[in-house]
């Protein structure tokens, strides 16, 4: 995957306005954070999003999206649809444990 042909991510907003309190997506870019290979076969997009909130004012968050493997070799080796269960588990669990001491 190159630089210059990042996926549109189809369903953004979607996922994101549920977790700030009523704010709408109005724009987003990304950018790689890694190189395809370097996160066990998948890709790490920064997402630079700008939200705006029910009173009209804008903020802008920084988020993070995995892209997993589209190579079937890559994705028969690192199995994403198991490993990135254990992946989700680390920030919902283990992460707020950690943040909490």
């Amino acid at each position: 995957m190159e630089a210059d042909k990042l996926p549109e991510i189809h369903g953004l907003s979607e996922v994101v306005e549920p977790h700030f309190s009523g704010a709408r997506l109005t724009k987003y870019r990304t950018s790689m954070v890694t190189q395809p290979g370097e996160n066990y076969g998948s890709v790490l997009l920064a997402i630079h999003a700008q939200l705006q909130r029910l009173d009209g004012e804008l903020f802008e968050e920084q988020l993070v999206a995995k892209i997993p493997p589209t190579d079937p070799k890559y994705w028969q080796f690192f199995q994403p649809e198991r490993t990135c269960l254990t992946e989700n588990a680390v920030y919902k669990v283990l992460a707020p444990a950690l943040t909490s001491l």
